[in-house]
């Protein structure tokens, strides 16, 4: 891989921890993408049970 892949992998990765209300870092270093996901809002739920919608 190079660094156009990992620019993907972490922009795919970033948009699902958005869409899962997770906060994340994306950090470069010479060969490697790191990211650092930094906790979940204990106010959101991520997964709803059915039941409870209505």
């Amino acid at each position: 891989m190079g660094p156009s892949a990992s620019a993907y992998y972490g922009a795919s990765l970033k948009a699902l921890c958005d869409r899962l209300g997770l906060e994340m870092k994306l950090e470069e270093a010479e060969d490697q993408l790191i990211c650092k996901i930094l906790g979940l809002d204990k106010e959101k739920s991520i997964v709803q049970n059915p039941s409870t919608n209505g």
